[in-house]
């Protein structure tokens, strides 16, 4: 995911999960865990979309995470296993959300892109549910289980 956001021009920074957080005098403080073990603080007012786990290491999960973030201006999406974490992102501020490899596949396929997570249209959220409907589908399970299989050596 990282790879398709940077390809379209998008500035990353990955954390993998949240050691601590400050959210007090107007600012809000992510210090957050790394892939590599290493750990990296952020200024939350310093970035502009989040794509958020639902189920993550260290003190916040997802939905907690997405309320944090978007008091301080991140647009997030959702990118949860479970649907019914997803809806609770929803339910804390996230603009948009979907299963993790529906929202792989529609960055990839360029149907869904960080400018439109900051302010996605009904029509851009209705794509993006049917798409996640589909993939869910029993037509698409082959496709599905490979997508899963790729996307659990990143994770």
């Amino acid at each position: 995911m990282k790879d398709l956001l940077q390809g379209s021009g998008d500035k990353v920074t990955l954390l993998t999960g949240v050691q601590s957080y400050e959210t007090d005098q107007g600012s809000g403080k992510l210090h957050g865990l790394c892939g590599d073990g290493s750990t990296r603080s952020i200024d939350c007012s310093q970035y502009d979309v989040a794509f958020v786990d639902g189920q993550l290491p260290g003190c916040a999960q997802g939905p907690e995470l997405v309320k944090i973030l978007t008091a301080f201006g991140v647009a997030c999406c959702g990118i949860s296993t479970e649907g019914h974490i997803n809806a609770e992102i929803i339910a804390q501020g996230a603009k948009i959300a979907a299963k993790k490899a529906c929202v792989f596949a529609a960055l990839f396929d360029q149907k869904l892109s960080s400018s439109i997570v900051q302010k996605p249209t009904r029509s851009e959220i209705a794509r993006l549910a049917s798409m996640e409907k589909h993939f869910s589908s029993e037509a698409f399970e082959t496709l599905r289980q490979e997508t899963d299989a790729m996307l659990s050596l990143y994770l």
